[in-house]
């Protein structure tokens, strides 16, 4: 037993003609005859806002094409594809839109009905993209998941804003649009037969002058937020930033920039991996947290709730490995508070891996007192030892005949080590900071640097007993000039400016002598790099001072007073002057840094 074509036609219309006419919330007046039908379009349903069908409840036609289509079962699916000819989509262009109704029939008479609402600028993508084949699939959607009225509703509120017109000539470009809106014929997160976001196609609009411009009709493959959550879990609560991806089978939550819990709900299983190290203080404030989740205790958060219990093996091993995880972060935390590092400190690591065997080294390092990980040239002497850690720096100081092989180089327990600084001529010597030995790049970038513990060094002597002893001093605070050009540690300008704050000239005036101008000319660097201008007195004594470098055919001093008060040209003279040794000297001086920013 079959069905002919002309009682498939008829069983179809009237399938959607009986839904059509059933009572609802607004009235629909269905014009679908059977066997007299137009090209590409079986009639046309006529929406009404009230029961009134007066021309004031008038809300349009919705044109639309019946098909039907025998079946021995019905597609159980969310989704039914049907393929229709090229030119059927051309014609229902030309009327801004259709409803396809494809209907599945069994040879007993039941029905079910699939639709697909296609409008001007669905409609124009698939002429562009397919135009060239005989045929298109689309996939239509079963109409039980809602109501005919709601979706000639949707079709005629939705068709205003995308005529052929303006689909075809859109007068502007994306880069137009700064605000975007998105609409769906079929989404709706109030019913749980259509609210799976990632089933659902979603028109694109532009926001221009409260108007709305349809760009394209995309389908949404994963949905992303950011921000604190607070997770309830095991009677404890944890505030953490949480990243979120949700795609259609998989989850994916990244905790504080550090680690990654992926959750494949088809595959029933997790993954779980370390993305960045960030800092000791993120590392100690998510572990408590995963363990609770490895313990298989369900977490809650937004309304949402986790709970990773299928796989009871591979969460004890990944349990038994956060625990160890756990205690190596205490041990980190102790060497941490050694070696004066802040646990806050933020750690850009390319290699997460080489990252923590470089933590693990010294971690054994402190822990047994002996150098693991670490090779020196000369072990047998005192020294500091700059330790990279990722794009970090760490100061240490390393006494091998002392009971501690290594220890914080800025600790207090420095201001005992007793540093003397020999003349070259071998006529004496004299007592100065330890922390003078440093390079440039270590007062940059040692993450355990502590200007305190430095200008406390500098208050057990006088650094301007001599000449010999002023020269180390200043030599020594240009470095740190140098390095705050290099790090932009604010903390270093105070450190100069506290050392040179214990000079007390007879005569303060610039050219009085050597040490004073010397010391003046680097006050004011302090000054320009802080960013405050120079006062009127300060401007006045240069200016004063200038005429008297140029009576002495002074060029180091003129270079640097032009550099001070700005003047170019002039200080491009001045370094002309220099030879070619002079001029590579000033290159490596900070009074340089601020000509090249004239």
């Amino acid at each position: 037993m079959t069905l002919s074509n002309g009682q498939l036609e008829r069983l179809a219309v009237q399938a959607v003609t009986h839904l059509a006419n059933q009572p609802g919330e607004g009235i629909l007046n269905p014009n679908i005859p059977v066997g007299d039908k137009g090209i590409s379009y079986d009639g046309h349903i006529t929406v009404h806002s009230n029961q009134t069908e007066t021309k004031e409840s008038f809300l349009g036609n919705v044109p639309v094409q019946v098909k039907g289509t025998l079946v021995e079962s019905f597609t159980e699916d969310n989704v039914l594809s049907y393929s229709l000819a090229i030119d059927h989509y051309r014609n229902y262009l030309t009327t801004d839109g259709v409803i396809l109704f494809v209907v599945e029939v069994k040879l007993n008479g039941e029905t079910k009905i699939f639709y697909k609402t296609l409008l001007s600028l669905d409609l124009c993508k698939i002429i562009d993209n397919h135009g060239h084949q005989k045929s298109k699939t689309v996939h239509l959607r079963p109409l039980q998941e809602t109501t005919l009225y709601a979706i000639c509703r949707k079709f005629l509120s939705e068709k205003q804003y995308q005529p052929r017109m303006l689909v075809e000539n859109m007068p502007l470009s994306f880069d137009a649009f700064e605000t975007f809106t998105f609409s769906s014929l079929t989404f709706d997160l109030s019913n749980p037969k259509t609210s799976k976001i990632f089933e659902h196609d979603f028109v694109m609009y532009g926001v221009f002058n409260e108007a709305l411009f349809p760009l394209d009709v995309v389908a949404i493959s994963s949905i992303a937020s950011s921000g604190v959550r607070r997770f309830y879990v095991n009677e404890l609560s944890f505030d953490l930033m949480l990243e979120m991806k949700t795609e259609e089978h998989k989850t994916t939550l990244v905790l504080e920039q550090v680690c990654a819990l992926i959750i494949d709900e088809r595959e029933k299983r997790f993954t779980f991996r370390f993305l960045s190290f960030h800092s000791l203080s993120t590392q100690l404030k998510v572990a408590p947290f995963i363990i609770e989740l490895f313990s298989g205790h369900p977490i809650e958060f937004s309304d949402c709730t986790i709970a990773l219990n299928k796989d009871a093996e591979k969460l004890k091993s990944e349990l038994q490995e956060m625990l160890q995880h756990q205690e190596e972060l205490k041990e980190i935390a102790s060497v941490f508070q050694q070696l004066g590092i802040s646990d806050d400190t933020v750690f850009q690591e390319p290699d997460l891996h080489k990252f923590y065997k470089a933590l693990k080294a010294l971690t054994e390092t402190i822990k047994q007192n002996k150098l693991i990980g670490i090779n020196l040239k000369k072990p047998d002497n005192a020294q500091f030892i700059n330790i990279e850690l990722a794009d970090k720096t760490l100061l240490v100081f390393y006494a091998p005949h002392g009971d501690t092989l290594l220890s914080n180089g800025f600790s207090s327990q420095m201001l005992n080590v007793e540093c003397s600084v020999e003349l070259q001529s071998n006529d004496g010597e004299f007592r100065h900071s330890v922390f003078t030995m440093l390079s440039v790049e270590s007062l940059a970038n040692a993450i355990n640097l502590n200007v305190d513990t430095i200008k406390r060094s500098f208050d057990q002597f006088d650094p301007y007993h001599d000449d010999s002893t002023f020269d180390w001093t200043n030599n020594f605070c240009l470095k740190c000039l140098r390095a705050f050009d290099l790090s932009n540690n604010f903390q270093l300008l105070d450190l100069v400016s506290y050392i040179y704050s214990k000079y007390s000239p007879s005569d303060d005036a610039i050219g009085h002598n050597s040490t004073t101008t010397i010391i003046r000319i680097n006050q004011l660097q302090i000054q320009k790099r802080i960013g405050e201008d120079l006062t009127q007195s300060q401007v006045r004594e240069l200016v004063q001072q200038k005429q008297v470098a140029w009576s002495q055919n002074n060029q180091d001093l003129l270079f640097c007073i032009n550099v001070l008060l700005n003047n170019k040209m002039e200080a491009d003279v001045s370094f002309e002057q220099f030879d070619q040794e002079n001029q590579e000297f000033y290159e490596g001086l900070p009074i340089f840094k601020l000509y090249n920013d004239l």
